[in-house]
């Protein structure tokens, strides 16, 4: 609500709970304008530069997790600043099917650690959706399919990936739905300029030159108001203070690197007492995600033979991996092991008729 002739608004929440904040879905004012009215195939320089403040509206909230948190132990500290900025990012639209259900606009920034990992879902995209044409019906996306695209997709190539500083299953599933719509994979646009915004080579400079007290504010604000360097828009004109806490934090890893070892990948839970081989496909990705990720794809290279992925149950043969699930030979059920040599590629239609269907 807001009193005519003011210029602040008031939001009143009917809610119950406490988790009100959580469900609202806010949107910059300025995020809406780009979206709506920049032609990104359009490579000018105030379309670069509206590119650059996407990627900065989008990062706010990864700047404001990590300033909560602004220990060693937090991962995303961890991360070298050039490590947390996007190499680029899709942003595409997804079209309402109702009034009630409207356009929603995707954005989606893609990094270093899971570049590969979506390089390589975009190029398998029409072999997922070709692997359960069966189960499409026509032009109809159910959600159900669409849930299990996704889950596939994430079971094929990001197990195991590191999860920093970006990425979240939804996306997944967008891309996925707009290939189904409009049979094409969206445009990825590359941030171009990520190289030039380098925290940690201002942080050497002031390490190396010794610099502190008045020096070192003097040199901070000089990178700030310097309109080449390109700061104030890539953080926001009112949000200085992320980057003096950045270029802080970055000092922080030089002066006391010990307190910032590189974050690993999601750990994994350990059951020291329990055998792997007792545990299911599925546990084994839910608690072992690199184990799981090796063995699968062993399975896989083990019955592939002159590019084709072959069922162990019939003469079926495909390149598209997304035709084949893994099965137990001696099914699990009755005691059998997963293990390599208990592991078999069955086709999708084969294993399900078999009733043991297991990822």
């Amino acid at each position: 609500m807001r009193a005519q002739g003011t210029e602040e608004t008031f939001i009143v929440s009917f809610m119950d709970d406490d988790s009100w904040e959580e469900q609202i879905v806010w949107v910059n004012p300025e995020q809406l304008f780009i979206e709506e009215n920049v032609d990104f195939n359009d490579r000018s320089t105030e379309n670069r530069q509206d590119l650059v403040r996407l990627v900065s509206i989008d990062m706010i909230q990864q700047y404001a997790r990590l300033m909560n948190d602004l220990s060693s132990e937090s991962e995303l500290a961890k991360l070298k600043f050039k490590d947390r900025i996007p190499v680029g990012i899709y942003v595409f639209t997804l079209m309402g099917s109702s009034p009630v259900d409207p356009d929603r606009v995707c954005e989606i920034l893609i990094y270093d650690s899971n570049r590969s990992a979506h390089e390589s879902l975009i190029n398998s995209l029409q072999s997922l959706i070709d692997s359960h044409k069966a189960e499409l019906g026509g032009h109809q996306l159910e959600p159900n399919v669409l849930s299990t695209l996704t889950r596939e997709a994430e079971d094929a190539f990001f197990i195991g990936i590191d999860r920093l500083p970006g990425y979240r299953h939804q996306d997944l599933t967008d891309i996925i739905e707009y290939f189904f719509i409009y049979g094409t994979a969206p445009k990825f646009l590359e941030f171009d300029q990520r190289s030039k915004y380098d925290i940690d080579r201002l942080a050497r400079e002031i390490f190396k030159d010794g610099l502190g007290g008045q020096g070192k504010v003097d040199f901070q604000n000089q990178q700030w108001e310097d309109n080449k360097a390109g700061w104030q828009v890539l953080f926001g004109h009112e949000n200085k203070r992320y980057f003096v806490k950045e270029l802080n934090l970055a000092l922080q890893r030089l002066e006391y690197p010990d307190l910032f070892s590189q974050p690993a990948r999601a750990p994994e839970i350990e059951y020291v007492r329990e055998d792997l081989s007792r545990f299911t496909m599925q546990q084994l990705r839910e608690t072992h995600p690199t184990h799981y990720y090796e063995l699968r794809e062993e399975v896989y290279k083990r019955q592939q033979k002159d590019g084709y992925y072959r069922c162990a149950g019939t003469v079926r043969k495909s390149k598209n991996r997304f035709d084949f699930e893994i099965d137990h030979i001696k099914p699990f059920s009755n005691g059998g092991l997963t293990v390599l040599d208990n592991l078999q590629l069955l086709w999708r239609q084969e294993n399900r008729l078999k009733g043991t269907k297991e990822h």
